[in-house]
Parts: structure tokens; C-alpha cells; sequence
């Protein structure tokens, strides 16, 4: 059959910049402690045009690299918010505007409102129609994140956000390539995989029991790259003799 030329990959980011030391337990019945490191200071109210207040204090911006994404393909990004403050009823509404590389119109990618003190965290689509850059090499894409409460005590931090999306199976140095098959857990359908643009044969290891177990798959050169078959279920990891490290 065809061979597997894509996955989808998962980016995280977060920084933990700001201890936040009393910050109130969302749910303190779960047995969890919360989460109370963020991504720089909270984003306070934007203030009309004029007012001489900083980009700094009501917006951040904040970068995503996207590796050969097959273009058109959906790119997901999904974002956690924690407000800092809320009233006396806790019915405080936040505002959060997103834009994706440029604060115009068409690209704003997110308009949300929700209430209270508790964390916040959404899912939108983004597209090359939102100015999105994407492509077969690596791409740098920025988002801003603005607080447009009308309420002045409205401030929130940033936690993290992720990109999903569908990453071909091509490394971006020539010399290594994490990457997983697209079956659900447990599916042991077999596939064929094939990797591009190494500049030599790769090693392939499969790296789903790491670190209890690492199995090495035989691999195929083939026109387009190098090919293997195994299990639509399991994670890899792929190097060519320069990408590993020798004593």
C-alpha cells in the first residue's frame, strides 16, 4: 500500500517566568496542586489609542516555528489563559484577542470572553487566509495576545499554547527525525513509512517503550528516500550517522 508520508506533530510552548504564590486552587478537591508558574506578567486592560499606556502592559507576542507542514492541511492551536483577578460576584468578563502575525483585521484569529477566576483554555483553526506561513522547509509564525477587557480589573496571564499539525516526513538538518505512526494506540495495522531529505542512510529506532525497551527497524533506500514497514501505533526516532553523538 501507499506509505505513511505525514503525521501529526505537536508543538508545546511555555515559559515559567512569573511564581504566582497565592493563587486560589480552581478545584481543591482533585488532589492536585495547581499550576502556578506563568508566561511573564499578567496582561492588564488596553486602554483607548492616546492614553500613552505600553504595548507591554495589555499584549504579548509570542513565536511558533511550523517544520514542512503539508500546506493547506488544518494547523490547530489550542490556548490556556489564567486570569488574575476577578469582583466580588466572581462574574468578571475577560476579552482576549489573538492575531496571528499581524494585528490587522483578517488575521485575527481569536475573539473569546469567559467569566471568573478560572483558567481558560480554547482551540481554534489557523490558515494561510490569516496570514499564516507554512510550507515544505521551516516557518516562524508570531501571535498576539491581547487583553480587550472593558473592564479595568480584568487582568490574565498567559500558561502555554500548542500547534497541531500535519508534519511530512522530512528532516528539516538532514540528519534526524522524531516522528510516530497515525494509528490510535493499539492498532497494529502495519504501514510502510517513508522518510526524505537525509543526506545518508538513517538508522531508525522504535522508541515507543523508551526507556524501558529501544528496537532498531531495518530500513530501505528507495527514489524518493528511505522506506520501512512496521506498526501504525508506535513512535521513531530517526538518524543519520552525523546526527548521533560520538564520544
Amino acid at each position: 500500500g501507499s506509505a505513511q508520508a505525514s503525521f501529526e506533530g505537536t508543538a508545546h510552548y511555555e515559559e515559567d517566568t512569573f511564581y504566582w504564590q497565592n493563587m486560589p486552587d480552581e478545584d481543591p478537591n482533585d488532589g492536585l496542586k495547581p499550576d502556578r508558574w506563568f508566561w511573564g506578567n499578567t496582561l492588564i486592560q488596553r486602554l483607548p489609542s492616546g492614553s500613552g499606556q505600553s504595548q507591554d502592559e495589555y499584549s504579548t507576542i509570542v513565536d511558533f516555528d511550523i517544520a514542512n507542514h503539508l500546506s493547506g492541511d488544518p494547523v490547530s492551536l489550542t490556548v490556556h489563559l489564567q486570569p488574575r483577578t476577578t469582583d466580588e460576584s466572581n462574574t468578571l468578563e475577560h476579552h482576549v484577542l489573538i492575531y496571528l502575525n499581524q494585528e490587522v483585521p483578517q488575521n485575527l484569529v481569536a475573539d473569546r470572553t469567559w467569566i471568573g477566576l478560572n483558567s481558560y483554555t480554547f482551540t481554534v483553526t489557523l490558515t494561510q487566509a490569516q496570514g499564516l506561513a507554512d510550507g515544505p522547509t521551516s516557518w516562524t509564525n508570531s501571535l498576539k495576545i491581547i487583553n480587550d477587557s472593558d473592564n479595568f480589573l480584568s487582568e490574565f496571564y498567559l500558561d502555554w499554547f500548542e500547534v497541531r499539525y500535519l508534519d511530512t516526513l522530512r528532516t528539516d538538518d538532514g540528519r534526524v527525525l522524531s516522528f510516530r505512526g497515525n494509528g490510535d494506540a493499539g492498532d497494529q495495522t502495519s504501514r510502510n513509512f517513508l522518510l526524505r531529505n537525509f543526506n545518508e542512510r538513517p538508522d531508525v529506532y522504535d522508541i515507543t517503550d523508551y526507556p524501558n525497551e529501544v528496537w532498531r527497524v531495518p530500513v530501505d533506500p528507495t527514489v524518493q528516500g528511505y522506506q520501512f514497514r512496521d506498526q501504525s501505533d508506535r513512535e521513531y526516532f530517526a538518524a543519520g550517522i552525523s546526527g548521533k553523538l560520538l564520544p
